[in-house]
């Protein structure tokens, strides 16, 4: 009778056959997102945060936004357009983030290509084999959409039904959606007051399949934006904790090069806090911008010095 072998997790990861399904645990996966909310609710800016974003304006006003460094803004006025941009994204995809400002945009764009399309299904079928292509390049994919009032079933044990802000587009594709996603966050904006949901509410439809963010953020946009990409440890060398007022950084690092700074600290799996920490003993607690030229190379000499150890 056959005997299984008792094998190590270790000598499951170095199998040639496996080693390649296996995820670091220093790697973070790309996850796919949706950011809904009404107008004014800080979705474009919130899309312009992402780890090294391309943001696709099918709407038309991403590109009215102030432009971070590291941010890539892509204006698309056709389907046939937005097809070439994605094939070309097929071939090369030299970014960390892939995002659509807005979904329900890129509805209206692939219903006017052929409205024979409606007829005979084929709308939503193309719709969501795009976003499957574009899930399929390995890397975060954001997609942001306006919300509408929608009647929903009410909680367990509750017959009074909900009516719940969710994402603007046709039932069967929403629902689909909701379901694909594996965050969806909800942004509102009241008497200059904003909040960020990441689990369902009664006011709205959210999840966090990571499990890493708290319930509801309350803050200014930026406040709340930092408060998210800390939480999943995504936060940028380039941006202080705090600012005092009047400080003044040094402007002798270019933002590519911070970009590349972040890059390879994701890569090494390191922490914010480790970061800095080498900041402070090696550079006497200066920013990655106060760095001189030298500097930086042996900052980055560092980082990718821990990448290695962590292989």
């Amino acid at each position: 009778m056959f005997q299984p072998v008792p094998t190590s997790a270790q000598e499951v990861a170095a199998s040639s056959v496996l080693k390649r399904f296996v995820v670091s645990p220093n790697r973070s996966a790309p996850l796919t997102w949706v950011v809904s909310g009404l107008a004014g609710s800080g979705k474009s800016s919130l899309l312009l945060s992402f780890p090294r974003p391309l943001v696709i304006d099918v709407e038309g006003s991403t590109h009215h936004k102030q432009i971070p460094p590291g941010a890539t803004v892509a204006e698309v006025r056709n389907w046939a357009d937005f097809c070439a941009l994605v094939e070309a994204l097929k071939q090369d995809c030299p970014f960390e983030t892939v995002a659509l400002d807005t979904l329900d945009a890129l509805w209206v764009l692939l219903a006017g290509h052929d409205p024979q399309w409606q007829e005979h299904g084929r709308l939503y079928t193309s719709f969501k084999g795009t976003l499957e292509t574009l899930r399929g390049l390995g890397v975060h994919l954001a997609l942001s959409a306006h919300v509408q009032r929608v009647v929903v079933p009410g909680r367990s044990g509750s017959r009074e039904p909900l009516r719940q802000y969710r994402v603007d587009l046709r039932e069967k594709l929403r629902l689909w959606l909701e379901g694909w996603a594996d965050v969806v966050l909800y942004l509102s904006e009241s008497s200059g007051r904003y909040s960020l949901i990441s689990r369902p509410s009664q006011e709205a439809f959210a999840k966090d399949r990571t499990g890493r963010l708290g319930r509801t953020l309350q803050g200014t946009p930026e406040e709340n934006r930092a408060a998210l990409w800390k939480s999943l440890g995504l936060d940028r060398v380039d941006v202080p904790a705090k600012l005092a007022p009047n400080s003044q950084l040094l402007a002798s690092v270019e933002p590519d090069l911070l970009e590349l700074f972040n890059q390879e600290r994701r890569r090494a799996g390191l922490s914010i806090d480790e970061v800095r920490a080498f900041l402070n003993r090696r550079f006497q607690g200066k920013t990655a911008r106060d760095l001189s030229p030298q500097e930086c190379e042996q900052f980055l000499t560092w980082l990718r010095s821990q990448t290695t150890k962590a292989s």
